[in-house]
């Protein structure tokens, strides 16, 4: 299981992708900007940064996060047309825009993390099974 840090402003686009990284077994840290992420505490296996956050870049953030050591792996969710911007985030990872859709944002998600999962096993470290998909996003109380 990967811990994912999800940085989106757009509150009702963070819910579903906090739900579908949930969903593929992972637990989710959701914020909507710069600073809050960065005073979010611990380390995160992966991030999901949108580009353009009200308070700055995605790409600050990300270079920030990996200095400090916080994560190992940003993955850009944007529809920014900068294309500087999306110049410098493709320098840091990978790079997938919001019109291709969650699933396509998924897809990668589950790339890298597999990858993570492999090297890892492959410098003889423990590695946590995924959670099974039981179909609940986790989001409501089951009611009888």
């Amino acid at each position: 299981m990967a811990r994912v840090l999800v940085v989106e402003e757009y509150l009702p686009l963070s819910k579903v992708i906090a739900i579908a990284v949930h969903r593929a077994g992972h637990s989710v840290e959701r914020v909507g900007g710069v600073a809050r992420a960065l005073a979010s505490q611990g380390f995160f296996d992966l991030a999901v940064i949108d580009l353009d956050l009200p308070d700055g870049h995605g790409t600050e953030l990300a270079v920030r996060l990996l200095a400090e050591g916080r994560l190992r792996t940003p993955l850009f969710f944007t529809s920014t047309r900068d294309h500087e911007l999306r110049s410098h985030a493709e320098r840091l990872g990978r790079v997938v825009h919001k019109e291709s859709g969650v699933e396509e944002l998924m897809l990668w998600l589950a790339r890298e993390t597999e990858d993570q999962q492999r090297l890892a096993r492959a410098v003889g470290a423990e590695v946590e099974r995924p959670v099974s998909d039981s179909g609940r996003s986790g989001t409501r109380k089951l009611v009888p």
